[in-house]
């Protein structure tokens, strides 16, 4: 007996031209390349977003439910909370890096990954104390390329005001 084993249209994996071929050089459909092109770069850049209110949640969380915590039962469920925060910090890393990495097939030299670089963990880390201007030795302290990312920001304080507003966010 055959169970019917169909996979809903939303569940179909697309054969994209970044995905079919290993080389550069058999990208034939420059209107297809150019299209997958910038859903990519739209696909890098919400993961990226996202990618940003994660860590900037997960920040929040340890400076207000974790710290905050009176009891062991209070703490265990702010650090469960902290940990599915995590788990989606991961989720939108996967998702930056997978579109990255299609961006790198399709275009392999493309002044784009100048703007989306590789994620490394410490990108992934939000320390707090570097929004404290006023801290000894915050001069000096520099905030990962993610926050300045699409930002209009340049001077590092701007770049601090900016994660500061992205938190802010987060609270609402």
């Amino acid at each position: 007996r055959r169970e019917n084993t169909t996979v809903p249209p939303e569940r179909q994996p697309l054969s994209l031209q970044s995905i079919l071929h290993s080389s550069p050089a058999h990208l034939t459909n420059t209107e297809l390349l150019q299209k997958e092109f910038l859903l990519r770069q739209g696909q890098a850049a919400d993961a990226l977003n996202d990618v940003r209110l994660a860590v900037s949640h997960r920040a929040f969380l340890y400076r207000t439910a974790v710290r905050n915590a009176k009891s062991e039962a209070a703490t265990t469920r702010a650090r469960r909370e902290v940990q599915g925060v995590s788990q989606a910090v991961a989720k939108a890393a996967r998702v930056y890096h997978l579109a990255r990495k299609s961006i790198l097939a399709l275009v392999p030299n493309s002044p784009v990954l100048n703007d989306f670089k590789e994620l490394i963990p410490e990108d992934l880390k939000a320390d707090t104390s570097k929004l404290d201007f006023n801290a000894a030795g915050s001069r000096t302290t520099h905030l990962s390329w993610i926050w300045s990312m699409g930002q209009e920001a340049e001077t590092p304080a701007e770049l601090k005001e900016g994660m500061i507003l992205v938190i802010a966010d987060v609270r609402r």
